[in-house]
């Protein structure tokens, strides 16, 4: 089954050193006619093209790093991305090497920054085992949050005590806020019937997959239907200090009233083919410090222990690979 997906391809974290040569989309002036003829026939490494590196099921070896770079300088590239990922589907299981990111994986990641300096080829890497950032080591309290709530209503004009259901939960749940709105009139439009693709614009319905977004549909629509009766923000009741995490106490004004129970919980997106050992919960990258957690045990590791001191760092780009993780609204 294709499942909606929202896709975010070739996010870069670049990284920089003081000796690592700069970019610049800037023209250089200084570069002579005779200079630009030179590099158009003998083009620099950093003209060179890159491609993917992959380490399939983490299965490489010293000699196989070694081999794979020495071709890749003899046909000409300027570099290459690591890229270790599971097993394509649809083919046999390759045999798993070392686990990713693990002592024995990190000595021949290590060993495969020192060859490429060797051979002056430019290395960059993508941050996890397959896509969809995450590790086995992101907890739910640090992987991607959906909003989800209950309703309830409620006759006002009296003291309630009343028990507001669970919303669903996945894996961990924490409240975050209860309302209570008047329900003045039956002509009070909700969702799609307000806000003309509500369920798009407020993320929860997938807009789409493979690139194909319908930005026309989050444009329009936010007029009020005619002869609408209007809920305005400050009819709005705050509740959640009259919740005890079961029970609603409050003494209701007269009328009729929804009693809304926001709370988060996990969407169980996870990584996505990824190397064996590496499964793990996508982190909420939208979290300081989830991502933070992220950067320190999973970006920094790699950034700060490829083998070669300081000043001969891993040179190109540290990439992070897509997002199939469909819906996500709270952070």
């Amino acid at each position: 089954m294709i499942k909606p997906v929202l896709t975010i391809l070739g996010i870069f974290l670049l990284w920089t050193a003081s000796s690592q040569q700069k970019y610049s989309i800037l023209t250089d002036r200084a570069v002579t006619l005779e200079q630009l003829k030179g590099g158009f026939s003998n083009p620099p490494a950093e003209a060179g093209l890159r491609c993917y590196w992959w380490w399939l099921n983490s299965m490489v070896t010293k000699e196989s790093i070694t081999s794979d770079l020495e071709e890749i300088k003899a046909k000409g590239y300027g570099g290459a991305l690591i890229f270790d990922a599971g097993t394509p589907p649809g083919r046999k299981k390759i045999q798993a090497g070392p686990v990713f990111m693990g002592p024995e994986w990190m000595k021949l990641y290590q060993h495969a920054v020192k060859e490429a300096d060797r051979l002056n080829l430019e290395l960059s890497i993508n941050v996890q085992s397959g896509w969809n950032p995450g590790a086995p080591t992101i907890v739910p309290e640090m992987a991607q949050k959906i909003l989800v709530f209950t309703e309830t209503k409620v006759a006002g004009g009296k003291p309630i005590q009343i028990d507001l259901p669970q919303p669903k939960t996945n894996l961990t749940y924490r409240d975050v806020i209860i309302q209570a709105i008047p329900l003045h009139s039956r002509n009070a439009p909700l969702r799609n019937d307000a806000i003309t693709n509500w369920d798009k614009k407020s993320f929860t319905k997938a807009m789409g997959w493979q690139g194909i977004y319908p930005l026309h549909e989050l444009r329009g629509g936010f007029e009020s239907p005619v002869n609408a009766d209007i809920i305005h923000k400050n009819d709005i009741v705050n509740l959640t200090t009259n919740f005890d995490g079961k029970q609603l106490r409050w003494n209701a004004p007269e009328g009729d009233w929804l009693v809304i129970r926001y709370g988060w919980t996990c969407t169980g997106a996870h990584t996505e083919r990824n190397s064996d050992g590496w499964y793990g919960l996508s982190l909420d990258h939208l979290s300081p410090d989830a991502f933070k957690f992220f950067q320190k045990t999973v970006i920094a590791v790699q950034y700060l222990n490829n083998g070669l001191s300081n000043d001969k760092i891993i040179k190109d780009a540290i990439e992070i690979y897509s997002l199939f993780v469909g819906c996500f609204t709270y952070s």
